[in-house]
């Protein structure tokens, strides 16, 4: 990649909400995520952009294009604040090409430094390729809900749970 190509790292803004209205309509993104309707998308983005304000979150650009999201949850509670959940989204004109993990380094970072963060975690659904990153990264499996999702079709999809130990 070349120095014009090169992944950069920023504080999130609320601009981000509009290319991540677009990630979330291209085909199969929503597999991975438990939003569906419009309005729950919606929620969705709004949800994500309201953590900007704390600076938790933060977006990879390639060339000044936003490319990725990732956002650290915060918890207001005292005996909770030390770990934190995060959700990431990655534009998929992108994947597999390191924003992902420029993304999650990042975000480790702002985590311990800025948080005080001892660990963090996540949850994706079974078979998301984005396991792949997190357990290179890391992270490892410390739960599973077989029931968590139920599709259209009646069929249920599973949930892992993973975590990391911030050192």
């Amino acid at each position: 990649m070349s120095k014009k190509n090169e992944i950069q790292i920023r504080f999130a803004d609320e601009s981000i909400g509009e290319p991540l209205r677009e990630w979330f309509k291209e085909p199969g993104v929503l597999r991975w995520f438990p939003c569906q309707e419009n309005k729950e998308v919606d929620d969705t983005v709004k949800m994500l952009c309201g953590f900007t304000r704390w600076k938790c979150a933060l977006t990879a650009f390639i060339d000044d294009k936003p490319i990725g999201l990732a956002v650290l949850f915060l918890h207001a509670y005292k005996k909770i604040a030390h770990q934190c959940l995060f959700g990431m989204v990655v534009d998929p004109d992108y994947r597999n090409q390191g924003v992902g993990t420029h993304l999650l380094l990042s975000l480790m970072d702002l985590g311990k430094k800025n948080f005080n963060l001892e660990v963090l975690y996540l949850e994706v659904f079974e078979g998301n390729p984005a396991i792949t990153l997190y357990r290179r990264l890391g992270f490892k499996e410390v739960g599973y809900h077989p029931y968590w999702m139920k599709e259209d079709d009646g069929k249920f999809r599973s949930k892992i749970v993973m975590e990391k130990v911030l050192n």
